[in-house]
């Protein structure tokens, strides 16, 4: 072969960029917001966690291992797609095991989640009439559809090992990754309203400051619908829209690591309310007396953390 010779270029299939271009950029995505959800998990354990029931520590550990697990299925995928089999275009119909895996825990990390705000509003709710109990109950069934429907999906990829296999199944295959992201969305919107409304139920007759603490509630509550349930509907949307492309993996993803955040911000957020409704009230015994009978989120009182412990979320 004469000095002047090149290797063959062969050029780059656009399956390949369309699908694993998009992948790459849903991992690092996903890799940096696990670097934030880990961080502020940690956060909680060292600042908050000792004061809560293990129910509530426990809850926030799963969610940690199932985003850690995650991330690791996902860089799993990289490495066989990018490293094991890199150049080699005709492995590209091959699905490596690790792509079901990935999903399964997408699927568990928004059930968790969800199942720990109905709990919320359950907790919440209790001094309330039955009208707003029960509405924990769509919002469970809402749970139930979204991760039964997301297990159909990882049985039919488990199930297929090629993605021309997958091809196949299409007609279920789009059903019930539509089912899951509009439960998933629909889920997350009910979770807010029940939120709102048992708050605002809570603070009625109340004083200025705790309306401000409603407010403050209800931002929280705003900011965590807008981000999982955009990303729910982007999923959706992406999947039908841009078939052929892996795109749809971005928001999917990413909404593992925002139901961590957003459970997490939650419990950490208690001291922040509590110092902003302290500097609103009076010093006064009286005045003291009187927040400690609020039904808040913030926790005014040692005493009743330890005699309730399982209220200290909400106290």
């Amino acid at each position: 072969m004469s000095r002047n010779s090149t290797a063959p270029i062969i050029p780059v299939p656009q399956a390949f960029i369309k699908q694993y271009g998009a992948q790459m950029i849903a991992s690092q995505i996903n890799a940096t917001l696990y670097g934030i959800g880990l961080l502020m998990v940690i956060q909680y354990f060292m600042r908050h966690g000792k004061r809560d029931p293990w129910f509530i520590k426990g809850t926030v550990g799963m969610l940690c291992l199932l985003a850690t697990l995650e991330t690791v299925f996902t860089d799993h995928q990289n490495y066989a797609n990018f490293v094991r089999t890199f150049g080699q275009y005709s492995e590209l119909n091959n699905m490596v095991w690790s792509v079901s895996g990935k999903f399964l825990f997408v699927y568990l990390t928004s059930f968790v989640a969800q199942v720990f705000f109905a709990w919320c509003i359950w907790i919440m709710s209790r001094s309330l009439s039955m009208r707003y109990r029960i509405l924990i109950v769509p919002v469970v069934l809402l749970a139930a559809m979204q991760i039964s429907s997301g297990i159909g999906q990882v049985f039919l990829l488990a199930t297929s090992h090629k993605y021309s296999a997958l091809g196949n199944k299409k007609f279920w295959n789009a059903r019930v990754t539509g089912m899951q992201g509009a439960a998933t969305a629909a889920c997350d919107i009910l979770i807010t309203i029940s939120l709102i409304l048992i708050s605002r139920a809570n603070s009625s007759g109340s004083r200025s400051s705790e309306e401000s603490l409603t407010s403050k509630i209800v931002k929280y509550s705003f900011n965590r619908v807008a981000a999982t349930s955009i990303c729910a509907i982007l999923y959706v949307v992406l999947f039908y829209r841009t078939r052929g492309t892996y795109y749809f993996t971005i928001p999917c993803l990413a909404s593992t690591h925002i139901n961590v955040v957003s459970v997490t911000h939650l419990l950490m957020s208690r001291d922040t309310l509590r110092e902003e409704i302290d500097r609103t009230f009076n010093n006064s015994e009286s005045t003291r007396a009187e927040l400690h009978d609020v039904p808040t989120m913030v926790n005014k009182s040692e005493e009743m953390e330890k005699t309730t412990s399982h209220n200290s979320v909400y106290a």
